[in-house]
């Protein structure tokens, strides 16, 4: 039998930024799918933090070793790396993983000492800041430009999780010669939530028999504000309803985003519709979104939506913004609305409401081994 091939994982547990810790979550778990006759490679973890290795750890993954270590630099070193690499062509602060020798790693990290690695990919998730630019701090745009420009200069491939997320960084980096590789991840949830008490829930968060669940960081471009706005309309027109909404209330770049969105519940009196129950337990969140009318997914922007794949995984109908992302992502159980139209929203959830959609049932498992086999292509060079 060949030697198991070795993929080192770098992981950062952020509940501000969610997607990341599921993204690397889901690529074990995706692994772990697989039957075990020798293609299921070795995991190491690299981390700094204990926190949210717990989870890792549930997945029973067979192959799989833990490295605590500092792969972190602080927001000043950050700067001062970009700045000596741009003009000097390296950068002073390098931070060298402690092992021997490392066949792959991913995602890398421009500030990684690549001298006792073989082969790394970087991850570009999307290009946010280019299209949505007031949504951030000015540093930041800048600090993500300079990082790309970095990727680009050591010349090591770069994944991206969609193909109009390639398309973007071929438009705004041309000459870039950088090897590139589209795998779009999967939500692999398992059927852990099926054992939630359903009851309980809907005790536990006052939930009515029909209700909408919008499952979203609160970051300005997920874009509830929206689905508030759809739910006054639909109650000036005599049409209460009620939705869930959960993920982090809080956003770093707009701290005054969550509040506005509660002054505007209370100005417009839909406080009975609205229900905000915070970051919750994963498989809480599944079995509410399994459970409801339909999922909604308003966000202005997404470089492979988790939301998306969480509805496709669960064989749910979802209302989706009509952006080119969501376009490339899904075609069934959907329908799309313009994610600055209200009245739009407000329509297809009223649509939603009275007609139930007929769902057609899907074999998520089929993206589930893609996905796996994807990321096995690409530790054993085969891409």
């Amino acid at each position: 039998m060949a030697e198991r091939k070795h993929l080192t994982l770098l992981y950062n547990f952020d509940e501000t930024w969610i997607g990341g810790t599921y993204y690397v979550l889901n690529i074990i778990k995706a692994l772990n799918s697989l039957s075990d006759n020798g293609v299921k490679p070795k995991i190491t973890i690299i981390h700094q933090y204990k926190i949210g290795l717990d989870a890792i750890k549930a997945i029973n993954y067979p192959y799989i070793e833990f490295l605590e270590t500092n792969i972190k630099l602080s927001f000043l070193k950050k700067i001062i790396n970009i700045i000596s690499d741009l003009f000097f062509y390296r950068g002073l602060f390098e931070i060298k993983l402690p092992l021997e020798k490392i066949d792959f790693v991913y995602p890398f990290a421009t500030h990684i000492n690549t001298n006792n690695i073989k082969s790394a990919y970087y991850w570009i998730p999307d290009f946010q800041d280019r299209y949505l630019p007031h949504f951030f701090r000015v540093f930041e745009c800048t600090l993500r430009h300079w990082n790309r420009l970095l990727m680009i200069r050591k010349g090591y491939p770069i994944i991206f999780s969609s193909s109009t997320a390639l398309a973007d960084f071929k438009m705004f980096y041309p000459r870039a010669k950088n090897k590139t590789e589209i795998i779009s991840f999967v939500s692999i949830i398992g059927d852990q939530y099926k054992t939630v008490d359903f009851f309980a829930l809907k005790i536990k968060y006052n939930l009515p028999q029909l209700y909408f669940i919008s499952p979203n960081q609160f970051w300005r471009h997920k874009n509830q504000v929206i689905v508030l706005q759809a739910i006054d309309i639909l109650k000036r027109n005599g049409i209460e309803l009620k939705v869930i909404f959960t993920g982090k209330e809080y956003d770093n770049r707009n701290p005054e985003y969550f509040t506005m969105l509660q002054n505007f519940v209370e100005e417009k009196d839909i406080d009975s519709s609205v229900s905000f129950l915070g970051f919750i337990d994963r498989d809480e969140q599944l079995q509410i979104m399994n459970n409801a009318v339909c999922i909604i997914q308003p966000s202005l922007f997404e470089g492979w939506s988790t939301v998306v794949e969480d509805a496709k995984a669960l064989n749910k109908y979802i209302l989706v913004s009509d952006i080119p992302l969501h376009r490339e992502q899904i075609i069934n159980n959907c329908s799309f609305f313009n994610p600055k139209d209200p009245d739009d929203l407000a329509n297809k959830m009223l649509s939603c409401l009275c007609n139930m959609k007929d769902v057609v049932s899907h074999n998520y498992n089929s993206n589930i081994h893609k996905f796996a086999m994807e990321i096995i292509n690409l530790i054993s060079n085969k891409t």
